[in-house]
């Protein structure tokens, strides 16, 4: 008498023996996800919730039994199965392949030919009712595999509330980079963007990766400027290059602009304008004329780069074009941080625009306004960049006692908050200055406090 097939939890049993050997497959995907069976089984419940299937629970020990080989689910727990492992009930061995001479699929079948066309198939009298059961057989199996395709299509290996998380701590990290130091910054930055990095390794529905891919874009870019910060040039450029393909997977161009934006700081603070120049016009390229913040960061960028030129003209007209994107940006973007451009930011930006051109007046002017709007925050990178610039300002008029007063200020701020660009602005002061200051007892104490190397017979030269 042949064995009856009984239910035990979800499962289909043989009875009085094990049918089939040992569900390697089952094991794989469980531990190459690191869960143990009870992991499994919580989140196959987790799943069975989002699909709808309330009635449906999963223990521990039945994935043991299923992985051994003692039984398979029975369905609606072999769809949630195939849906958790994202494979198919085949794949993971959880029924048995159609014989071959049942196939209804042959490889050499046109599309239009007829189905029941074997010649073991031929004749409709007494065989026409298992040819109809086998079609019956194949459909379930076909609508079955079509189910779970659709559900593998909806399911994500990130959930709602974790993306949120996710999109949170990017845009907090991108507000604290302008009040926190880059060294307490890196490491939750780079924590972050593990996650990150292994759920985008995972299969997520559109909707999620390009959410996932916008985060990752914002991390990167922190990551960027924040490794730049801390003299760690390669390395920023490589996040850089990241966070670049992260907002184009998004499908953000505005996004992919901020991107460039930032980049812009490593040729700024190395002296290259022609860099600036090119990564600000494929800035504003991706930006569009969109009204944003991030159009006019790149023009006042331009302006920077066109005043270290020596492009008066230029440079001015490019402050105006950041101007008047200003006042077309909208409010959400007219903030501190990594993703934002303040009036302060551009009064800044203005001060220098007029140390390169060797006005001091309007220096002294812009840097002041833009110190007086950064008073009420707790910024330290650019209000101390601007106190050098208005160094330089004072060198420039010959006021070297008070352009000492301004660079000691940088020495005034904790070592861990002397960025590169800050040192590399305070070396420039020093570069500018006329060979016979080079000497004097207030610049040489400043160069030790901040343990500068001593010049050589040709700086200033």
């Amino acid at each position: 008498m042949p064995e009856i097939p009984r239910s035990h939890g979800g499962s289909q049993v043989m009875a009085g023996r094990r049918r089939w050997p040992p569900n390697d497959r089952l094991v794989y995907e469980r531990e190459r996800r690191a869960w143990s069976q009870e992991e499994a089984a919580s989140h196959a419940d987790q799943l069975a919730i989002r699909l709808g299937l309330r009635g449906v629970h999963f223990t521990g020990a039945q994935f043991g039994r299923w992985e051994r080989g003692e039984c398979r689910p029975r369905p609606p727990y072999r769809g949630v199965v195939c849906q958790l492992y994202e494979a198919s009930a085949e794949a993971l061995g959880l029924c048995d392949p159609l014989p071959s001479d049942w196939s209804a699929l042959d490889s050499g079948r046109s599309t239009g030919s007829a189905v029941l066309s074997r010649p073991d198939m031929a004749a409709e009298g007494e065989n026409g009712l298992d040819r109809r059961a086998a079609m019956a057989s194949m459909a379930a199996v076909l609508g079955a595999t079509l189910l779970e395709f659709t559900g593998a299509l909806r399911h994500s290996n990130v959930g709602e509330r974790m993306l949120a998380y996710v999109e949170a701590d990017a845009t907090r990290f991108a507000k604290q980079y302008a009040t926190v130091s880059p060294s307490e910054l890196l490491s939750p930055v780079q924590e972050t963007v593990t996650v990150v990095q292994k759920y985008l390794d995972g299969h997520q529905p559109s909707e999620h990766r390009r959410r996932l891919c916008r985060a990752a874009a914002q991390l990167a870019t922190v990551a960027g400027m924040t490794l730049f910060n801390l003299r760690n040039e390669q390395q920023a450029r490589w996040a850089f290059r990241a966070a670049g393909e992260a907002a184009a997977e998004a499908e953000d161009q505005l996004l992919g602009a901020w991107v460039i934006a930032s980049e812009c700081m490593i040729p700024t603070y190395n002296d290259d304008p022609w860099e600036v120049l090119a990564l600000t016009q494929r800035g504003q390229r991706l930006a569009d004329g969109a009204r944003s913040a991030a159009v006019a960061k790149l023009a006042a960028l331009e302006a920077k780069a066109h005043a270290s030129l020596g492009n008066d003209r230029a440079a001015r007209d490019e402050l105006a074009s950041a101007n008047r994107a200003m006042a077309r940006a909208t409010a959400e973007e007219v903030h501190p941080g990594v993703f934002g451009f303040t009036p302060a930011k551009y009064f800044f930006y203005e001060g220098t625009c007029h140390v390169r051109l060797g006005q001091p007046d309007a220096a002294l002017a812009a840097s002041e306004q833009a110190l007086a709007l950064y008073q009420p925050t707790k910024a330290f990178n650019e209000p101390t960049i601007a106190r050098i610039d208005m160094a330089m300002a004072y060198a420039k008029k010959g006021d070297l006692d008070q352009a000492c007063q301004l660079a000691k200020q940088a020495t005034a701020i904790p070592a861990d908050l002397r960025t590169g660009p800050i040192l590399a602005r305070v070396q420039e002061f020093f570069a500018g200055l006329e060979p016979r200051h080079q000497g004097l007892p207030a610049v040489q104490e400043v160069r030790e406090q901040l343990a500068l190397p001593q010049p050589t017979q040709t700086d200033g030269a």
